[in-house]
């Protein structure tokens, strides 16, 4: 499960590289300021800032893991326009805790918190993905390509918890599958905290879980349900705090007036390229689709299978997530990451192996 020297390298430079551009974009936001705009946290809502992290994390959600890392006892539900949106927000709970710690509860340092526990995400998922392109004999550095995935870009501008939900679902899969195959309890904790980063990340052990029950490895799909489990009892948690649940949103949710999923397949995309500016939405959805496309031709790879997962996904994605590449990019990133890795694996590796390719767990 360890990496090697050059996966560790392949890490770190990526995480450098990532360090230099948020120092660029930060500096870009500086001098902007003073800047007062709307926000749909009350306490940023308007409010007069100076300074760059403060103005690259209003940009987007970036403003809510940095409120709620201010309150992580879950007692100011009023700072968001509603309990739903509250609870909506609060459902990610890993990113902002990490920032509470980062930050040794200090307001201030939230900020530099969630933009360094960025770095080291990049840091962490690189790593894990050129430890993934090491097994398939291809060049651990083509993991620096992470940084020219649209969904690290989208996350990167607003710190989100996309790349780290990404970093702890990577090295689950290492720990999981083949030559590991050790199917520990590590793994499991790793898929736990990424549903916790973002619940969409449960969508990996899922596609573990599917592959093992027509195998009769029943212990090894109640490991993998048991993933679940953290997150749902934070909803509950949640619940008891703010008195809805996420599904209440207002925004961007479940059931809500701009909902994140369809009932109808690839009914938003439909909708998005008919309204949205096609050169926004389609170069990143035609990019997704072949990757989807590799990933059916060579399903025999649990990492093809996690694509596959994430495509199907994708289908149900509503009009409102289609219409800013922005959106769809980053909840589609292990889709585009582990999709590179395939890909890179069939390109670039000409013979097949245990070491070649990552099969069936």
């Amino acid at each position: 499960m360890l990496a090697t020297k050059r996966c560790v390298a392949a890490g770190i430079t990526t995480a450098v590289l990532a360090a230099i551009v948020i120092g660029i974009i930060t500096v870009g936001a500086a001098r902007l300021a003073p800047i007062s705009q709307g926000a749909f946290v009350h306490s940023y809502d308007h409010r007069v800032l100076h300074d760059g992290l403060e103005i690259l994390l209003i940009q987007s959600d970036g403003q809510a893991f940095a409120t709620l890392a201010r309150d992580p006892s879950l007692s100011r539900p009023d700072d968001f326009t509603s309990r739903g949106e509250a609870a909506y927000r609060a459902q990610r709970p890993l990113l902002s805790y990490l920032a509470w710690m980062g930050s040794f509860g200090r307001s201030g340092w939230v900020p530099p918190a969630l933009a360094i526990l960025f770095v080291l995400a990049v840091a962490a998922a690189a790593t894990g993905l050129a430890t993934l392109l090491e097994r398939r004999r291809c060049n651990p550095w083509l993991a620096v390509g992470l940084l020219l995935l649209p969904g690290t870009y989208a996350s990167l501008e607003y710190f989100g918890p996309e790349v780290l939900g990404l970093a702890l679902v990577v090295w689950g899969l290492i720990a999981w599958t083949p030559p590991t195959n050790r199917r520990t309890v590590v793994a499991v904790v790793l898929f736990a905290l990424a549903g916790l980063a973002r619940e969409t990340y449960l969508l990996v052990p899922a596609v573990l879980a599917l592959v093992a029950l027509p195998q009769r490895r029943f212990r090894d799909t109640a490991m993998l349900a048991a993933s679940a489990l953290p997150w749902v009892a934070w909803l509950v948690v949640v619940h008891a705090r703010f008195g809805a649940w996420p599904t209440d949103s207002g925004q961007g949710s479940l059931g809500s007036a701009n909902p994140a999923l369809t009932a109808v397949p690839f009914e938003g995309l439909v909708g998005a390229l008919r309204h949205a500016p096609l050169g926004t939405v389609a170069p990143y959805a035609v990019v997704g689709a072949l990757l989807a496309l590799l990933a059916f031709i060579n399903r025999d790879d649990v990492l093809s299978k996690v694509v596959l997962m994430f495509g199907a996904f994708a289908a149900f994605l509503s009009e409102y997530v289609w219409s800013n590449w922005q959106f769809f990019a980053r909840v589609l990133l292990p889709l585009y990451a582990l999709g590179f890795v395939v890909l890179f694996g069939r390109v670039l590796t000409s013979e097949s192996s245990p070491a070649a390719a990552v099969e069936e767990s």
